[in-house]
């Protein structure tokens, strides 16, 4: 009897275009106007001095930041719905380093994602604990702890990272044709 394979996506970056509200905020915080494009190679955070970092994170632990967040790509609901019925689909998010975002995302799931079993959630801090046959994360920090397949989910800060060995997606049509 074969098992079903377990697939964890995390959420922003990679199921959210957290980014694009994040950095709306940071241009109207500090009178900028710097794009996706500047931030290539780095996170938003290597642009901030000490209190500006702060503030911007009291910004975004506010309540309801994480509730309308954009959905990364046009097809990625779509895709998600369909590796959900080959695979048990877990979404996995770092939500600990920004606490009011726990019930937004919750929230934000079960609206967008209604497909979804809300028990496979997972909001936690570090990855390394979960025990699914894939993690697909833009973060090579939560990658390298992980004891399944890491695939790396392409964004901005990690656009230009060649020092791993994970497989690559740079978008969900990728992610459907590694998985469909």
């Amino acid at each position: 009897m074969n098992q079903i394979k377990t697939l964890a996506f995390d959420m922003d970056e990679v199921i959210t275009d957290t980014l694009s509200k994040t950095i709306t905020l940071y241009n109207q915080l500090f009178q900028k106007n710097i794009t996706k494009q500047d931030l290539v190679g780095k996170r938003l955070s290597d642009t901030l001095t000490k209190e500006q970092a702060e503030l911007l994170h009291r910004e975004v632990d506010k309540e309801g930041f994480f509730r309308d967040l954009a959905i990364k790509e046009k097809d990625t609901k779509a895709i998600l719905e369909e590796l959900n019925k080959k695979y048990k689909v877990f979404i996995c998010t770092a939500a600990m380093e920004v606490p009011n975002s726990l019930k937004d995302k919750y929230l934000w799931l079960k609206e967008e994602l209604p497909f979804l079993n809300d028990q496979n959630y997972v909001f936690c801090g570090d990855k390394s604990i979960l025990a699914t046959d894939y993690l697909v994360d833009d973060s090579l920090y939560q990658l390298e702890g992980f004891k399944g397949q890491g695939i790396l989910f392409t964004a901005p800060h990690n656009q230009l990272r060649e020092d791993h060995s994970f497989v690559r997606l740079n978008n969900w049509n990728e992610v459907a044709e590694y998985f469909l």
